[in-house]
Formats: structure tokens, C-alpha cells, sequence
């Protein structure tokens, strides 16, 4: 009686024979929505501009800010003869100035913002700027869309008016986190 006991408590359960699945993310970009809104966005960059950065934002899909800005280990984004993003730090208002020009450049946008800066050094700030320069765009037929990085820094895309909804509607079908400038200063309290 004691051996079975013994023998009871000494057996080692059988164990479940678990199949491990390997796990695969769950892709909440819709890949046509993105391809669709980088064709939309840099359409006024020529085919081939627009077509190479296309194909960069279908391969960095989880990241449309490295795909047109380029990052530290590629600096094949954006260029110079066709800068698409203006990409600043929450403080660095007198950067927008010559970005803003490089963009209306590549729009055949003669006239040149021009961001009369406030003497009052509070005043003095890339929100400020912003603002103006959305107000001069929409003077012009264009708009500024904002997207998040989800840090301290701004980025922001110039559209034509007419393409801004359709922009707006393709960056969330792509899982972009895209504002017209009216949500961007709401969400930034201004």
C-alpha cells in the first residue's frame, strides 16, 4: 500500500504537448490607402521623385516620417530640389522660414512666405509661425497637414486644398497620424 502511494506521489503528471505559433503582428496599415497617399503628396514633385518616394513609404510603412525625411542610418528622403516635410523642433521657429521655401519651390510657388517676427520675444514661437504660414497658404489655394511623431517635434506637409480631405482621409485608412492645421492646434491647446 505504501509503495502504491509512494509511487502516486512520486509519478510526474504527463504534460500537454504544446504547439508554439509563432507571432505575427497584427499590419493595421492598409498598404493601398499609403501608396495612394504618397502618390497624393508628392505628385507635385515629377513621377520619379514621387514614384521613389512611394516605393520608400511601402517599405518603411510603419513609419511615414523616416520614409520621406530619410533617418540616421539612410539619408535617402527627402532632398533638397524636393523637400516634402517641413520637420522641426517644438522651439526651433526660425527653421520654417527656409523649409517652407524649398517646399513652395517645388510647387512653382513664386512668392515667398514671409513670417514677419513678432518684436515681443513671447511671442516669438513655431506655433506662432505656423499659424501664420497656414494663413498664407490658405490665401493660395493650399493648406499645411500636420503629422505626428509622437514627440516634441512638428512635421508638416503642404497640400492644395483640394487634395487636403482626400490627404487627410488616406493618412488615417494608412494608420498615419495626420491633422488638418485646425486639429493641430487643437490638439496642441493654442
Amino acid at each position: 500500500m505504501f509503495r502504491r502511494l509512494i509511487n502516486f506521489l512520486a509519478r510526474v503528471p504527463e504534460q500537454e504537448v504544446v504547439i508554439e505559433e509563432h507571432y505575427v503582428p497584427e499590419n493595421t496599415v492598409d498598404l493601398a490607402a499609403l501608396e495612394a497617399f504618397a502618390r497624393l503628396v508628392t505628385r507635385h514633385l515629377g513621377p520619379d521623385e514621387s514614384e521613389r518616394l512611394t516605393r520608400r513609404a511601402l517599405t518603411h510603412a510603419d513609419d511615414i516620417l523616416a520614409a520621406f525625411e530619410g533617418d540616421q542610418d539612410d539619408d535617402d528622403g527627402q532632398r533638397e530640389d524636393s523637400w516634402l516635410v517641413i520637420q522641426i523642433d517644438w522651439k526651433a521657429y526660425d527653421e520654417i522660414q527656409w523649409q517652407a521655401d524649398l517646399m513652395l519651390a517645388t510647387r512653382a510657388v513664386e512668392q515667398r512666405w514671409v513670417w514677419d517676427m513678432p518684436e515681443e520675444m513671447h511671442q516669438r514661437s513655431a506655433m506662432h509661425a505656423l499659424k501664420s504660414l497656414a494663413r498664407w497658404l490658405d490665401a493660395r489655394g493650399l493648406a499645411l497637414l500636420h503629422i505626428d511623431s509622437g514627440g516634441d517635434d512638428y512635421h508638416a506637409l503642404i497640400v492644395a486644398q483640394d487634395d487636403a480631405a482626400e490627404a487627410l482621409r488616406l493618412g488615417v485608412a494608412a494608420d498615419i497620424a495626420i491633422q488638418s492645421h485646425a486639429d493641430f492646434l487643437i490638439a496642441q491647446q493654442d
